[in-house]
C-alpha cells in the first residue's frame, strides 16, 4: 500500500474498561476503540458497550469517515475505489478486527502471538493515548465514569495539536481546508446559551456549565457543537 494516503495502513485495538460498574463509562461503556492512520497520525476513539464485530465495524466507519462509504437505510455501501487499492489494517488476533475487515474489503494483518514487538508502534501509541485520557480526567477533576467523554476529547486534543512527522498536525494533514478548533481544557467552567424554550421568563440567557469536549463527528472532523453539563 501507499503509506503516504490516508487509510492505507490502519493500527486497531481497543481499551476494555468497564470491567465492573465503578468503572463503567457514562452510557453503560465498557470499550474504546482506538484507530490510528499510519501516514498522517490521525486518531479517532469510539467508545462502546462491547467490543465485538459491531463495534469494530461502527468505530472504523467513523474513523474513515467519507474516504471508505457511506451508510444507507439498505445496508453498507463501501467505495470500491477505496478497496482496490491495498489498504491494511494492523492488530492483534482479535476475531472481530479480522471480521470487519473481511466486511470492508481491506486486507488484515495481525500482529504475530506472544510478539509484542510486531505492534510495537501501535502498541505504544495506545498507552499514550491511555495516559491522555488519565491526564484529562484528573485535570477535571471529574470522577472515573468520564473516560468515555474524555477520550473523545483528547482524539481532538491530539489531532490538532500534536505535530506529526511529516511536520503538520494530523487534522491539517487530513483536512487541510478545515480550520482546527480552539480547544478548551476538559473539565473547564465556561458560560453557554440554552435554547430559548428551555429557559423560563427573566431567566439569566447564560448558563454555567462544565466543558466536556466537541460532539464527534464521522471522519473526526471536529464540529462547532459542544457538549456540556449545567
Amino acid at each position: 500500500p501507499d503509506k503516504t494516503k490516508f487509510g492505507q495502513q490502519t493500527g486497531l485495538d481497543h481499551f476494555i474498561v468497564g470491567a465492573d460498574q465503578l468503572s463503567e463509562g457514562i452510557g453503560g461503556m465498557k470499550v474504546g476503540l482506538v484507530a490510528r492512520d499510519g501516514a498522517f497520525g490521525f486518531a479517532t476513539f469510539t467508545p462502546d458497550k462491547s467490543h465485538g464485530y459491531l463495534c469494530s465495524r461502527s468505530a472504523l466507519q467513523r474513523h474513515y469517515g467519507a474516504e471508505i462509504g457511506r451508510a444507507r437505510s439498505a445496508g453498507w455501501y463501501m467505495y470500491r475505489s477505496f478497496r482496490a487499492d491495498g489498504a491494511e489494517i494492523h492488530g492483534d488476533g482479535a476475531k472481530e478486527f479480522k471480521k470487519v475487515a473481511k466486511f470492508l474489503g481491506i486486507q488484515y494483518r495481525p500482529s504475530t502471538p506472544h510478539t509484542p514487538n510486531s505492534n510495537a508502534l501501535h502498541e505504544r501509541f495506545m498507552q499514550v493515548f491511555g495516559d491522555g485520557i488519565r491526564v484529562a480526567l484528573f485535570q477535571a477533576g471529574l470522577p472515573m465514569q468520564f473516560w468515555p467523554l474524555a477520550g473523545q476529547y483528547f482524539e481532538t486534543a491530539y489531532n490538532c495539536t500534536v505535530v506529526q512527522s511529516h511536520g503538520k498536525t494530523a487534522y491539517a494533514a487530513r483536512y487541510p481546508l478545515k480550520s482546527a478548533p480552539s480547544l478548551h481544557p476538559f473539565g473547564c467552567l465556561v458560560t453557554y446559551v440554552p435554547l430559548a424554550g428551555h429557559r423560563r421568563k427573566f431567566e439569566s440567557r447564560a448558563v454555567p456549565a462544565v466543558f466536556l469536549g466537541h460532539n464527534p463527528q464521522p471522519g473526526g472532523l471536529v464540529s462547532s457543537e459542544f457538549r456540556v453539563i449545567p
